[in-house]
């Protein structure tokens, strides 16, 4: 009889340790699921949140050059303002819109959030903060050799934080952005004053000449995993 129970207790324990070990597997499973599901969600919504800067920033842009240049000309032409004037806080929409991002950036710092890397970048800038770097400098390449090529995302890993990075194409040069962006000589003379070298000169229609380039830290989104597992 005591050989007997002794099976029996044997058996019930290898049963019941065969349910531990399903039920740990199917736990383990699934909480690889809900990770996996709340990674890609995290991704989603750093995705719309840089979606929605980046079209802030399109918008200013496009003010700019559509509202903002066409006065400015009207007013220029008119005799109202000095032919040689050039002022890079009115006509430059990068000079502004790089202005307006640290302004935001300051806004984030206040209300406790990290900072959004954005630079205008370029391979010949007129300011060297907009210089790309070795990163920037191949993608600007790869949108100029591929023009179905509309966008460059990846998840980046800088000093232990994980950031998401998504470069966009900025304007494809037209005939009109010469008028600033083409011969040195052509230029604004208030321009050419101001920006004594070749940087920002000598342009081509047809190419790209600087990607929006964005870093958006993801700690903030990454505590939502947390939140799911605790």
């Amino acid at each position: 009889m005591r050989a007997a129970a002794q099976r029996f207790v044997s058996q019930s324990s290898r049963h019941y340790l065969k349910i531990i070990v399903v039920a740990l597997g199917v736990t383990c499973a699934v909480a690889a699921g809900l990770y996996r599901l709340a990674h890609l969600y995290v991704l989603n919504e750093a995705e719309r949140n840089i979606q929605a800067l980046l079209l802030v920033h399109k918008g200013m842009h496009r003010y700019i050059q559509e509202v903002m240049h066409p006065s400015f000309y009207k007013l220029k032409a008119e005799g109202m303002v000095a032919e040689k004037f050039y002022a890079p806080e009115i006509l430059s929409s990068s000079f502004i819109v790089r202005n307006q991002h640290k302004a935001y950036n300051e806004e984030r710092k206040a209300a406790g959030l990290g900072e959004v890397y954005y630079k205008m970048a370029a391979l010949n800038p007129r300011n060297p903060v907009n210089k790309a770097d070795a990163l920037e400098e191949k993608l600007i390449r790869m949108f100029n050799e591929n023009n179905e090529m509309k966008d460059y995302r990846e998840v980046v890993r800088i000093n232990g934080t994980d950031y998401l990075y998504v470069a966009l194409p900025f304007l494809v040069n037209k005939p009109k952005c010469l008028k600033c962006h083409g011969d040195r000589e052509d230029a604004p003379l208030g321009l050419q004053s101001l920006y004594p070298g070749q940087g920002g000169f000598n342009e081509k229609v047809g190419e790209i000449r600087a990607i929006e380039s964005i870093r958006a830290p993801m700690e903030h989104q990454y505590f939502l995993i947390y939140i799911l597992f605790v």
